[in-house]
């Protein structure tokens, strides 16, 4: 039986925060505005970069809302959102400013929609891991899974588990490609990208890798969250990600069941994984 690799990252429930990925601010009051700021590649080896950078908006009194650093293979750049409410300055004063800054390549202004809704319109596709990825925001993955209950009702559920097995044992595999074969560091990255790409906190509690069982905990699911006070568990999604993944790690398929979920008022969901054969 092996028992909780991860607990050197894991923290307390209460330290976890939300995490805003910085491509959009609304405050209807306030005048923002948004530069990009394209370097050279040698800017990412370079000191003080971007502390030139922030000192020219420090320097004419304009705060800084939001900064984002964004490093791919063809690209090394800094989006800043600030607010611009109390200056007085163009934004192409600043840009000017900006250019003359070393290893500053070009400087892109982004502009408001409308007052006080500045929203990234430069990046496409988002991606995580070099890989493309989708955003979905509480109404639009509240609509895709309570709609289809509406609509489909208790078969609804068969297929969230059947859908979810198989973004389980792909996720599972694309770990395997980042971290190798070695099964606390498949563990250590699994739990970790389900938190990152919003799923919720997930705990590896036991593992037994010669009897292929599991029990795995998670707090905070986006899926369960949904249907507060259902009386049954909910997690159907969620159930079937953990079985598919466990299957990509045991090589054999596996299946998951719901003990407990906060659906029923329990404090967390937790998932018994087991060999149906």
């Amino acid at each position: 039986m092996f028992n909780t690799w991860t607990m050197g990252w894991r923290l307390k429930k209460e330290m976890y925060r939300p995490l805003n990925i910085g491509v959009m601010l609304h405050s209807p009051t306030r005048k923002l505005y948004g530069f990009l700021v394209e370097l050279k590649r040698e800017a990412i080896e370079a000191v003080g970069v971007l502390e030139g950078i922030t000192r020219v908006f420090a320097s004419n009194n304009i705060p800084i809302l939001s900064l984002v650093t964004n490093i791919g293979k063809d690209m090394v750049e800094v989006m800043i959102y600030v607010d611009m409410t109390v200056s007085t300055l163009k934004p192409e004063h600043l840009k000017k400013e900006l250019t003359k800054i070393e290893h500053v390549k070009n400087v892109i202004g982004i502009k408001p929609l409308k007052n006080g809704l500045l929203v990234d319109t430069i990046h496409f596709p988002l991606t995580l891991a070099e890989e493309r990825a989708i955003l979905l925001r509480r109404p639009l993955f509240e609509a895709l899974i309570k709609g289809g209950y509406e609509m489909f009702h208790e078969p609804w559920a068969i297929w969230l588990y059947h859908v979810g097995f198989k973004m389980g044992y792909d996720a599972c595999d694309s770990h395997v490609k980042l971290v190798g074969e070695n099964i606390e560091d498949i563990v250590n990255i699994g739990t970790r990208m389900f938190a990152i790409v919003g799923f919720g906190i997930l705990e590896v509690l036991e593992y037994d890798m010669i009897q292929h069982t599991a029990r795995v905990r998670v707090r905070s699911s986006f899926e369960c969250e949904m249907f507060k006070d259902a009386g049954k568990p909910m997690g159907h999604f969620i159930r079937g990600f953990i079985a598919g993944w466990f299957s990509r790690v045991s090589g054999r398929e596996l299946s998951a069941d719901e003990i407990r979920c906060i659906a029923m008022g329990d404090p967390y969901c937790e998932f018994i994984v087991l060999s149906r054969r």
